[in-house]
């Protein structure tokens, strides 16, 4: 489920950045394929917090607010209108990674 997460996330971010470079706007385009990229770095970090002695909640948590800090750094450091597209970026990875996640459970 990871590498399928991974993978899909980082041709979602080639294509993302490939289609802002032709419509003129490489920095949303770039914002965008990091947030992917971003995004599918929370699939590593859930199968780690399993074997944390952290509760559940104190890992989700702590994820979400370094995702959160680190998406909207990078989007500053695109230009401030950058950040709203590597925030977009990680929520498809999110919704990516739930879709495989529903993939891999319906053919069990």
């Amino acid at each position: 489920m990871l590498a399928k997460t991974v993978s899909i996330c980082a041709a979602g971010a080639v294509l993302v950045l490939i289609a802002f470079i032709v419509l003129g706007s490489w920095r949303w385009g770039l914002g965008g394929a990091a947030g992917l990229l971003l995004g599918s770095v929370n699939a590593v970090l859930i199968g780690r917090s399993v074997d944390s002695s952290m509760s559940f909640l104190q890992s989700s948590l702590l994820r979400l607010l370094m995702l959160t800090v680190l998406g909207v750094g990078i989007g500053f450091l695109l230009g401030g209108e950058a950040v709203i597209f590597v925030m977009a970026g990680i929520a498809a990875a999110e919704l990516i990674m739930a879709g495989v996640a529903v993939r891999e459970v319906s053919r069990a």
